[in-house]
């Protein structure tokens, strides 16, 4: 296969290689290698014949961190462990997460006689969903409540969990009919 990418740094072609030779980090299904960093992919390199320059990778991270946050294209960076994109969706519609912020208390879960939390109403007239989006923190009166813990005014998460997460349990409401 002769598969190529454009580098949008600087518009040179890179290879794409389909191989069991790298050992790819747990819940990955892509692997940039970088050479002069590491040795598997320094090995791998002169295997097939990749050239490369070799520098460090920590003078050079903010540079392009800036420059993609400039074009648009990325530039923030995250964990490749990151396993929680069913979570903090900035959306209304989604199952809410029971969290509740106290000046006071800090972080307090919401107490379980409360739950399921449930969405407020909100009406959606003259909202167009493809420039706008619908979130929660636009409701503000469903926002502000009150600590569970001391009392005084608290702000509701108002991030969603993704609808996969709920309706990843119905099979729960086979094994009882009176939920």
């Amino acid at each position: 296969m002769n598969i190529k990418v454009v580098n949008p740094f600087n518009g040179n072609e890179l290879p794409i290689f389909v191989t069991d030779k790298v050992i790819f980090p747990n819940f990955r299904d892509t692997y940039i290698g970088i050479p002069s960093v590491s040795m598997d992919d320094f090995q791998f390199s002169k295997i097939v014949g990749i050239e490369f320059q070799e520098h460090s990778i920590e003078c050079k991270r903010s540079d392009i961190l800036s420059k993609a946050q400039k074009w648009k294209i990325g530039g923030y960076p995250v964990s490749s462990r990151l396993q929680d994109w069913l979570i903090s969706r900035q959306r209304y519609w989604g199952t809410p997460i029971p969290i509740i912020y106290c000046s006071n208390c800090g972080i307090q879960p919401v107490p379980y006689n409360e739950l399921p939390v449930l969405l407020p109403s909100i009406t959606f007239l003259n909202k167009t969903f493809s420039n706008k989006k619908i979130v929660l923190h636009e409701a503000k009166d469903w926002l502000n409540t009150s600590c569970p813990k001391c009392g005084i005014q608290a702000i509701r998460e108002s991030d969603t969990m993704d609808t996969f997460v709920d309706s990843s349990w119905y099979y729960l409401r086979y094994i009882d009919s009176k939920i």
